[in-house]
């Protein structure tokens, strides 16, 4: 949900906040700030109330601009007494510091417990370098008596598919998103490290570091046993009602937008295990690209082809990781477990095998190196496409006016909470007429195919063209890029697909 569907700004320009829950006379003020979810993110920013923001600039500004350089003179049209224009600038000040206050000191809890609005501590229980730039970050809740009450948390998000936390910077102030890994166990009974299972009391992310990433920078720096603050889960799309019954999702990754690409495959494939629902089960491929080969983890097949293409590079632009340095596959632990995630290969090339081995044809990923000047062309989508020829498409007839189905209605969605959607009456039921199976009596849930695109920002615009900010709100936009091209060629049938960036 990756890395991802993925800059930050400081609290002076606005710090985006989850809906309060507080009584606090700034509570209502706040609510009206939008939460972005993901991924990609597979990377998204965090906005303080756009009203507590202009409340705080706008009374500075006008006293500034609007003084007189001679006070006996006659006062600019519009300008307030010096008086009111004290008041004003005090009141602004105060409710400034209220609402950071609200943010980052009120909404801490010690309790341990996973909150939407507050942060809470988790413990860095292991970190794996996995690539000279990335690491994997493994933390746990070990409050007192939490473990029940952060399970049963961290069990409604994997039950949804897509969702991601906040990550704060106590000395800077500032938050970002993260997309948890699906969970990953290692077989103390299996010689191979095998992964399989869960563990409902960590969270692993992988993270990238970034030169001038302040977030990133400050995660590379945490070792086991220190805090680290959290705030979530806060869910994204709903990829199951999404998809319904039709039976394609393609999913485009740059970089760490893996992580929601590996959590869409975890909830579509590994919630419909056994004999009856292997015909009902979707297909999934991933096109995850790179910078280096060294990140492209759980490749097989060695380089990547060559596209002859010089503009990838392009596509990362304002994404510059840091310095590559030595030492790729270390892991510090805070205490032995039943097999290191560091014996053999890195954890995440394990997990990606394991994938494949047990979902079969129904999980692939093609890998793509920028150093090795390959990159996704529109060839590479059709081949992804083809290969599910025979699956179900879409399953859904009419759906222009259905906020789960409609490309139209989803261009226009302010942000990815499908969660807090649902509970909106006039959208809680789908509004598509579902078709039958070949005359089957038995009525196949409304859905269409999902593709995806994760990762940072130029990566986005690329395939699949910039999401929109309208009343400080982000939406997805229209369909651009190569996506736009492929669908105006017919190569992908506008009908049959729904495009979600994260």
């Amino acid at each position: 949900m990756a890395t991802s569907r993925h800059g930050l700004c400081r609290l002076c320009l606005g710090l985006r906040s989850s809906p309060a829950r507080s009584a606090s006379p700034f509570a209502a003020a706040l609510r009206s700030t939008s939460i972005h979810s993901t991924a990609s993110k597979q990377t998204r920013r965090i906005q303080t109330s756009r009203s507590i923001a202009s409340s705080a600039r706008r009374p500075a500004s006008t006293a500034k601009e609007s003084r007189p350089a001679d006070d006996s003179g006659p006062r600019v049209s519009g300008s307030p007494p010096k008086s009111r224009r004290r008041g004003l600038f005090a009141a602004a000040l105060v409710l400034g510091a209220a609402g950071w206050a609200w943010l980052f000191v009120e909404s801490s809890s010690s309790s341990g417990e996973v909150y939407p609005t507050k942060f809470t501590p988790f413990t860095v229980t292991s970190r794996e370098q996995i690539s000279p730039t990335a690491f994997i970050l493994t933390i746990r809740n070990d409050q007192p008596g939490a473990a029940a009450i952060n399970a049963s948390s961290v069990r409604d998000a994997w039950q949804h598919g897509l969702w991601s936390v906040e990550i704060k910077q106590p000395q800077l102030q500032i938050a970002r998103h993260y997309t948890p890994l699906p969970p990953l166990v290692v077989d103390s009974e299996d010689p191979t490290g095998r992964v399989s299972g869960g563990d409902e009391d960590e969270l692993r992310f992988l993270v990238r570091k970034m030169d001038t990433g302040e977030m990133s920078n400050y995660l590379s720096r945490r070792q086991v046993g220190d805090q680290i603050w959290l705030r979530g889960p806060h869910m994204g799309f709903d990829v199951s009602k999404r998809l319904g019954s039709a039976q394609q999702v393609v999913f485009l990754a740059g970089g760490t937008g893996i992580a929601p690409a590996l959590q869409v495959a975890h909830k579509l494939l590994e919630s419909k295990q056994g004999p009856a629902a292997e015909t009902d089960l979707p297909t999934v491929s991933i096109l995850w690209a790179n910078r280096h080969g060294v990140d492209a983890l759980g490749r097989q097949d060695g380089p990547a082809r060559s596209s002859g293409s010089p503009w990838f590079s392009w596509l990362w632009r304002g994404s510059k990781p840091a310095t590559i340095t030595t030492n790729t596959n270390t892991t510090e632990e805070s205490s032995p477990r039943t097999a290191s995630p560091s014996a053999g290969s890195p954890s995440l090339t394990r997990q990606i095998l394991d994938m494949k081995e047990k979902y079969g044809p129904r999980f692939h990923i093609e890998y793509f190196v920028d150093e090795e000047n390959s990159l996704i062309t529109k060839d590479d989508v059709s081949s992804a496409l083809t290969r599910n020829l025979g699956l179900r498409n879409s399953t859904s007839s009419d759906p222009t006016r259905c906020v789960w189905h409609s490309a139209g209605l989803l261009e226009r969605l302010a942000g990815d909470n499908d969660v807090d959607r649902a509970k909106d009456p006039a959208h809680s039921v789908c509004a598509c007429t579902s078709s039958s199976n070949g005359g089957q009596q038995r009525q196949q849930q409304a859905g269409k195919n999902l593709f995806f695109v994760s990762g940072p920002d130029g990566f986005i615009r690329a395939y699949a063209g910039a999401k929109w900010w309208h009343g400080g709100m982000e939406m997805q936009g229209p369909v651009r890029g190569l996506v736009e091209g492929m669908m105006r060629s017919g190569t992908i049938r506008k009908d049959d697909w729904l495009v979600l960036k994260l």
